[in-house]
């Protein structure tokens, strides 16, 4: 014998599939949304580039981006017990900090000099910004910030790096708000370093 089931049932059966329909679309919609999002970005243009943790070498040295992240100020004590901060010259400016590792993987010796042969962030449309040179962008502060220390050390003036051995520190450039960068060059004790970011 064969039973039917009463109408308000039936419809409470279809309410169910089709409320459970729409909850997955709904989650798929959002995960695909995600991804698309993820791909056109690139994955972000500063903290989640696929250039950080990876190492570059060139003929003599070595880069190894390891964070890069914009901030409205850097604010740290200097070697003389001095508060100082680094400030955008602009409102329409901010500055890119960039955690990195510069080492000499096949020389006996080279010498690096920051300052004199600074990093070049370009951006898609191939506007370059040089790191700044810190003893001259720092200036004293009465003024109190938050995230003290948090970009030290820096790297900073004339260092020889032996073989195997490597400069690990902070670099920091001047950039207008939410630009979007795509190469890391560095040219420095004549070898060039190029990153895709």
């Amino acid at each position: 014998m064969q039973r039917t089931l009463p109408p308000n049932l039936i419809k409470s059966s279809k309410t169910k599939r089709l409320s459970r329909l729409l909850i997955t679309a709904s989650i798929l919609f959002g995960a695909c949304a995600l991804l698309i999002f993820i791909f056109m970005t690139g994955g972000s243009s500063l903290g989640g580039s696929n250039a950080l943790g990876r190492q570059y070498q060139s003929h003599t040295l070595f880069l190894l981006p390891l964070d890069m992240e914009t901030v409205p100020y850097v604010y740290f004590q200097d070697d003389d017990g001095i508060n100082k901060v680094i400030l955008p010259n602009t409102t329409e400016n901010e500055l890119l900090v960039l955690h990195t590792q510069i080492g000499n993987h096949a020389a006996e010796s080279t010498t690096l000099d920051i300052e004199g042969e600074p990093a070049e962030i370009r951006t898609k449309d191939g506007t370059s910004f040089l790191s700044l040179n810190l003893l001259q962008a720092a200036i004293p502060s009465s003024t109190s910030y938050a995230d003290k220390d948090k970009f030290v050390p820096f790297l900073r003036g004339r260092q020889e790096v032996l073989r195997n051995y490597h400069l690990d520190g902070w670099l920091v450039f001047e950039v207008p708000i939410d630009t979007t960068f795509s190469l890391l060059r560095w040219e420095i004790s004549g070898d060039v370093i190029r990153i895709d970011l």
